[in-house]
């Protein structure tokens, strides 16, 4: 298919005029401009038109039912760490923590003994390591001033 059958043909090209010259007397020229467009039936635009209400209408509809949830805020995970006392390991621990209990200095005696006071150190670090450092410096960066 070439670009040629792609386009539309051409306007008709007006070939009658009622001119006249500067004489008076009529003269048969021919006017080469373009006859103006016909009015469409209006059918394509009435089904685009149709076609836009149906699509509006369902998003728009869809919209309305969808509530709008913002995401969660001052979100905390809350970890279950429980202590089994015949075996002696801690159930529920995540990995982190019990890679670092295993690095840690502190044995199994220790941690049968008193297995709340490992939890609290492991809370305590996981904590602080969430924290931005301290300041290098001696004087905070934080300007103090006075009103008076």
């Amino acid at each position: 298919m070439s670009s040629d059958e792609d386009k539309p043909p051409a306007p008709p090209v007006r070939l009658t005029s009622n001119r006249t010259t500067d004489r008076g007397d009529s003269v048969a020229s021919v006017d080469m401009r373009p006859l103006p467009k016909e009015p469409d039936d209006g059918g394509d635009r009435k089904k685009k038109t149709l076609k836009a209400k149906i699509k509006g209408s369902k998003s728009t509809a869809h919209n309305d039912n969808k509530p709008n949830i913002s995401y969660p805020t001052n979100f905390e995970h809350t970890v279950h760490v429980g202590f089994d006392a015949v075996t002696g390991e801690f159930t529920g621990m995540p990995e982190a923590w019990a890679r670092l209990l295993m690095a840690s200095n502190i044995s199994k005696q220790e941690q049968k003994s008193n297995p709340q006071a490992v939890l609290d150190v492991l809370k305590w670090y996981d904590a602080s390591a969430m924290q931005p450092p301290p300041s290098k410096y001696m004087t905070s960066a934080q300007m103090h001033t006075t009103h008076s």
